[in-house]
């Protein structure tokens, strides 16, 4: 009883709460009564105390719950206090400091790995890689039914220059990409992904800008090849997917193994070098892949106590910065007017005459 008083009274200036759970007659023992109830015990309990023994003699045994790190000293600091309260020293107070070790490197390893922090957030980016897929190339839809249906020669009869008419409608399709663009990356912000929300949040919201500004031209130069709208929706949602989720998979496994192999370092040389001039569905997984691996990486640094395991200056990098997602959203938007140029200079038949010649070459050749 003394001991029991003396762990309330100890307890009664915090704000922890201590329950007296096995006093009642026929009560189940603590370690019983912890297994049962662990479910309703694992948010809010970090501790437990059980006395056994006679008043003469009695015996206490600590519990503590193991994965918060703060539990064993703080219930190892209570008895120490209940102790100077039997033994007579009432006034006297004990107060304890407990900071962790540094982790190791192994250790933050685990604890990325284990809570799959990183296999979330590339799951994420390779998500919204594949939604914004189906975004551009709703766009063709109307481009495809409106050349098959005269629509758009009708207009060019009229007096519309095709400048006007590309630019016209470049601009309603950004305009209409701007909505889901937004929504990612309030959910994004809504669901608490550090990897993509707080500092890096400018830098997410740019790569799907620049992405919406440079995939959009990049769809209108392939309305030539239809005459169906329904077939060009869904051939460039597999072209969109397929040549976005390749292309960001195959440079994730080349730079893991190029190191290590001579011919896939080549390899990886010519990709890097052609993607992001050419992909911007690759520039937009790759760069949200680089912003989380320097979130992860100033994490780290956070841990580390400062101390940057890569070299000064290589953990604490601003996200818009041109080794992070800057490099992907100059390019993207480089790459904007340059499919553009591509999409009028085909409205122009300017590359007929060319394939004219090809076709006459490789007959001659056959013949």
């Amino acid at each position: 009883n003394r001991i029991g008083k003396a762990m309330h009274r100890a307890t009664a200036s915090t704000s922890d709460v201590l329950r007296n759970v096995t006093a009642s007659p026929g009560a189940p023992p603590l370690s019983q009564f912890l297994l049962e109830n662990q479910r309703d015990l694992s948010a809010s309990t970090f501790g437990a105390v059980s006395l056994h023994g006679t008043a003469d003699s009695p015996s206490m045994v600590l519990w503590f719950k193991a994965r918060g790190y703060h539990a064993f000293p703080t219930i190892v600091n209570l008895w120490n206090r209940v102790r100077l309260e039997v033994l007579g020293f009432g006034d006297a107070k004990v107060q304890a400091c407990s900071h962790p070790l540094p982790k190791t490197r192994a250790m933050l390893q685990e604890e990325l790995t284990g809570n799959h922090q990183i296999f979330t957030d590339l799951t994420v980016a390779i998500t919204i890689v594949l939604a914004m897929a189906f975004i551009p190339a709703s766009f063709v839809v109307f481009l495809v039914h409106e050349r098959a249906s005269s629509g758009k020669h009708q207009q060019l009869l009229s007096g519309l220059s095709p400048l006007l008419y590309w630019l016209g409608t470049y601009t309603w399709d950004v305009i209409n990409m701007l909505l889901p663009i937004f929504l990612c990356w309030f959910l994004c912000i809504g669901f608490g992904l550090d990897a993509y929300s707080g500092r890096n949040a400018p830098a997410i919201l740019m790569l799907m800008l620049a992405y919406g500004v440079s995939m959009t031209p990049l769809m209108y130069t392939f309305t030539p090849l239809f005459s169906v709208p329904s077939t060009a929706y869904v051939t460039m949602i597999c072209l969109n997917i397929f040549f976005g989720t390749t292309s960001i998979l195959a440079s994730a496994v080349m730079d893991a193994y190029s190191a290590q192999l001579p011919d896939v370092r080549v390899a990886h040389k010519i990709t890097s070098a052609l993607f992001p001039w050419l992909l911007p569905n690759y520039c937009l997984g790759r760069g949200f892949m680089e912003v989380a691996a320097n979130h992860y990486r100033a994490w780290i640094s956070g841990q580390l106590e400062g101390h940057c395991p890569l070299g000064e200056g290589e953990c604490l990098i601003d996200p818009l910065s041109w080794k992070v997602a800057g490099q992907y959203v100059v390019k993207m938007l480089i790459m904007a007017p340059a499919w553009f140029a591509v999409c009028l200079l085909i409205e122009w038949q300017f590359f007929i005459p060319a394939c004219r010649a090809v076709l006459r070459r490789v007959g001659c050749r056959t013949r």
